[in-house]
């Protein structure tokens, strides 16, 4: 990413799509084409400051919500499916939690005898959050 070590660009990039979306509406959103919407979703999965990517998140679900027969925003919607999809699986994925040992003894003889031990810890899920937390 171009801009990646600039939150503050990035911030005010996403903070004008939401502007301009709303107010003049399609006449701007017609021009969002799929290479927009890939750059959109590079931010979503690269972008490393909190407050970019709670702005995104937060533009994204406006668009999903309110903005449903605009055609301009079809791919950034189908993009936004696509990752909350994946954030969902992500979230209830099950993780199993597991310690296992190697023991290996050298004899004198030259003779390596070897040993696994497989302890099994627990069973835990992610929590399942809509907002994330």
């Amino acid at each position: 990413m171009k801009y990646h070590a600039e939150p503050q660009l990035q911030y005010n990039a996403v903070m004008l799509l939401r502007i301009l979306a709303d107010n003049p509406g399609s006449t701007f959103t017609r021009n969002l084409d799929e290479r927009f919407a890939e750059k959109v979703k590079e931010l979503f999965k690269q972008g490393r400051d909190p407050g970019v990517r709670q702005l995104l998140v937060e533009t994204l679900e406006h668009f999903d919500a309110n903005k449903r027969d605009d055609e301009g925003l079809q791919y950034l919607r189908a993009v936004w499916h696509k990752q909350k999809l994946i954030i969902a699986r992500y979230q209830t994925q099950p993780m199993f939690h597991a310690v296992c040992f190697t023991y290996l003894v050298h004899l004198p003889s030259g003779v390596v005898l070897w040993a696994n031990f497989h302890h099994e810890a627990a069973w835990s899920t992610r929590p399942n959050t809509a907002d994330g937390q």
